[in-house]
């Protein structure tokens, strides 16, 4: 399927596939009639992309609806990472690095994706190489910031940031004097 011939189905909103956030540095020239999408899929409401742990297989656009990716906690707790709308992308990191999915994807609603598999997605990074990698890193750089600030948010509304905060000052304490270091490692 050509690129530039995708409409993603009609919902509350939706963004065609050349449009997607993956392409945001690279001119369309650059791109030309390449042919990397892979296949189109939908999804229902729940209905799983991949699980944690799946092999890599797509990196997938998201052209309607939305996804939930999370993760795994131990003692068997899911924590919600992201959510991905229209003109996102994900399971790129999979392919980039050829690693296991690290995190659950699945559709929030009705949903509509584009794949690019493995060869699709080695030619993207062959055709614009720096495009594509600072597009990667801006992407991680805000997912970055996200789940610091939500990890502050948690931290903090549980009251661990002051007792995080209680320890590292007593730790650097006890740095400074050996023997305190040593009668507390005695108790």
């Amino acid at each position: 399927i050509p690129l530039n011939d995708l409409t993603p189905m009609n919902s509350r909103a939706s963004v065609p596939y050349e449009s997607n956030s993956l392409f945001a540095n690279i001119p369309p020239e650059q791109l030309g009639e390449e042919r990397l999408i892979h296949s189109e899929v939908s999804f229902e409401t729940g209905e799983i992309i991949f699980e944690e742990g799946d092999p890599p297989d797509f990196c997938y656009l998201v052209g309607s609806g939305s996804v939930h990716i999370t993760k795994l906690l131990p003692g068997g707790q899911t924590e919600r990472l992201a959510t991905l709308g229209p003109g996102d992308f994900f399971g790129e990191l999979a392919l980039y690095d050829a690693s296991r999915r690290s995190a659950r994807a699945a559709a929030a609603m009705p949903t509509r994706l584009a794949r690019l598999d493995a060869t699709a997605f080695d030619r993207l990074r062959q055709i614009a190489p720096l495009q594509i990698t600072s597009t990667l890193a801006d992407r991680a750089i805000e997912r970055m910031r996200v789940t610091n600030e939500t990890l502050i948010f948690e931290l903090a509304a549980v009251g661990w940031l002051s007792r995080i905060g209680t320890e590292i000052g007593t730790l650097a304490h006890n740095l400074r004097s050996p023997f305190a270091t040593i009668h507390s490692a005695a108790d």
